[in-house]
């Protein structure tokens, strides 16, 4: 079995690291402004470093189709093969689209 934490709170991502029990984290837009940050970039660069080597799935921001792959092959090069990005395209007919950096 696998655990991932559904989070952008970066004490609680060192805290699931440091016990050993986090296969990765999963993150949005939405979850990080929950914690006042403003900068994605930064803090998904930063929550990849933490939970490294493990994984660490965040999602675009785009509503239609091309915009989604332009923003995921860019957000999948922030980590250097550590990130998925995920986006819900089922409303496009086309399912859960996943791009990494490898």
């Amino acid at each position: 079995m696998r655990l991932f934490l559904d989070t952008a709170n970066i004490e609680h991502i060192r805290h699931g690291v440091e016990l050993g029990v986090i296969s990765g984290v999963t993150t949005n837009p939405s979850l990080v402004s929950k914690e006042g940050k403003v900068n994605y970039q930064e803090l998904v660069k930063e929550i990849c470093s933490i939970v490294f080597p493990g994984e660490v799935s965040t999602e675009v921001l785009s509503q239609d189709a091309s915009g989604m792959v332009a923003e995921a092959r860019e957000i999948a090069k922030w980590a250097e093969n550590r990130e998925c990005c995920r986006q819900d395209t089922s409303h496009l007919g086309r399912g859960e689209s996943y791009f990494s950096a490898s």
